[in-house]
């Protein structure tokens, strides 16, 4: 994995080595900011597809270490849903994911929120007056 940093110089910042204090061999652990993004985006398809804006994420807890060459599965949940105050046809939904390496073991949980759409309700997209112009130009063409 190769990370950028501000003046575009390429590493291998994502990794590092970790040393065990019983004298195992070393290994490679990934850093905890990219698990949250891979679990965020492995759970994309089945939790936010259709949602219209991430809000945020909550609670995050990195429970066990993740390494180079681990298997990572996402599972997600509902924990609470209502209905927009400020934006009808829309409610906000949160749910908590959770990330399990390929032996069970729980490596990271959060709560992430979202803005949807209700039920019942279709999405509609502004005129094209309302939108960037070159967005509306890249439809007609």
């Amino acid at each position: 994995m190769l990370r950028a940093t501000p003046s575009g110089h390429l590493g291998s910042g994502g990794l590092r080595l970790a040393s065990s204090d019983i004298g195992e061999a070393s290994q490679l652990l990934v850093d905890s900011t990219f698990t949250v993004a891979l679990l965020t985006g492995m759970s994309v398809s089945t939790v936010s597809a259709k949602a219209v804006a991430n809000l945020g994420w909550d609670k995050v807890r990195a429970t066990a270490p993740v390494f180079a060459g681990d298997t990572l599965y996402a599972e997600s949940k509902v924990l609470e849903k209502r209905e927009s105050k400020s934006r009808p046809g829309q409610g906000i939904v949160t749910v908590e994911t959770r990330g399990l390496n390929q032996d069970g073991a729980v490596v990271m949980t959060f709560e992430r929120t979202m803005l949807c759409g209700c039920a019942g309700t279709r999405r509609t997209r502004p005129p094209a007056t309302e939108r960037p112009a070159a967005a509306a130009a890249a439809e007609r063409s």
